[in-house]
Order: C-alpha cells, then sequence, then structure tokens
C-alpha cells in the first residue's frame, strides 16, 4: 500500500473505530431506577419584577414519601427567566405528585461547579432549603406542556455564601404565588 492510500483511508478508519467505541457503553443511565412516567413542566421566575440576568437554579423535591425513590429534578433559567425541569433525562419534566421548589441563584464562575455551585446567593438563601421554601407545586398527569406560572421572588439585602445545599439550613422567605396550581405552606 502506498502512503497516500494510508494517509486517506486513515479518516475512515478513524470513524469505524470510533463507530465501534460509541456502542460499547450502557446506554441506560436511568438503570436501576424505578423510572416513572413525566409530563413537560416549564415556567417562569422573576426577581424583584425581572427576568435574573444569569441563571437561576430551580430544583423540584418530591414531596411525598411514596416517591422517596426519585431523585430531585432541577433545570435553570434562561435569559428571559423561563426553565424546563428535568428529572431522568433533560427536559423530560416531572412525574406526577407534589413538589417542593427551591431556587438559588449564585455567580455562575469558570472552573466551579455547574451552574451555581458555590458562591453568594443573590437571593440570600431565601428559597434555597426544601423544609422551608414557601412554594408548593401539584403536578397532575397531562399530554401538555405543565406551565407552573410566574415565581416571583426578591433579591435578598445581604447574600448568604453557599458552600454546599445539603448542609445549608436557612430560614424561607416569602414570594408571591401567582399563577400555576401552587399550594401555600401549612403555616402560611
Amino acid at each position: 500500500m502506498r502512503r497516500n492510500d494510508v494517509l486517506s483511508a486513515s479518516p475512515l478508519l478513524s470513524l469505524v473505530i470510533l463507530g465501534g467505541l460509541v456502542g460499547c457503553g450502557d446506554n441506560n443511565a436511568n438503570k436501576g431506577l424505578n423510572v416513572k412516567p413525566t409530563m413537560r413542566v416549564t415556567g417562569t421566575v422573576l426577581v424583584d419584577g425581572e427576568a435574573p440576568q444569569t441563571p437561576v437554579q430551580v430544583k423540584a423535591y418530591p414531596d411525598t414519601a411514596a416517591a422517596a425513590d426519585q431523585p430531585p429534578s432541577s433545570g435553570v433559567t434562561d435569559e428571559e427567566g423561563v426553565f424546563d425541569l428535568s428529572t431522568y433525562n433533560k427536559g423530560d419534566g416531572l412525574p406526577e405528585g407534589e413538589y417542593k421548589l427551591t431556587f438559588q441563584w449564585t455567580e455562575l464562575r469558570l472552573g466551579g461547579a455547574a451552574l451555581g455551585g458555590s458562591g453568594s446567593d443573590k437571593l440570600g438563601g431565601q428559597y434555597s432549603n426544601p423544609k422551608t421554601t414557601p412554594f408548593t407545586v401539584t403536578v397532575e398527569e397531562s399530554k401538555e406542556v405543565v406551565d407552573l406560572g410566574t415565581f416571583e421572588l426578591k433579591k435578598s439585602a445581604s447574600p448568604t455564601k453557599i458552600e454546599d445545599d445539603r448542609k445549608v439550613d436557612l430560614g424561607g422567605g416569602s414570594g408571591n404565588l401567582g399563577g400555576g396550581k401552587r399550594k401555600k405552606q401549612k403555616d402560611d
């Protein structure tokens, strides 16, 4: 085989090898989970009446013991404050049920943790704890996109440093619960 023939065959050989490797992995990232049917869920976040200029992290925690085996769902806002929640796969939504929603707005840092991670929560931790958040939503089975409505959040006067959301126990804040199917917390 001449040198030019080997060089022209190299890209084709690389594609064949790469194609074989792609098929070698476990494509079922949800293996071992009790995967439930989901409905696409969206909503909007406003902070002091405006769309946040950087992404706000949104998490939905199941509020029932029956969903204890379900991972928390999450999403981030876009430039208009709109978010889509994901549970098992990107954009798949939430299974039917009741959820506590948390919101955390931290600076994006290159080389840091993904979207938010650690830093100062511009919302002062008011909405970051699922035990104290004032936002509870109910997702009912639907073939349509479930729109939770708009969540009006207030910026904190003094941001709270968030190192790890599993260690944070901050007091809840208040917010306008207009739109969507929401319930106020029992002590409201």
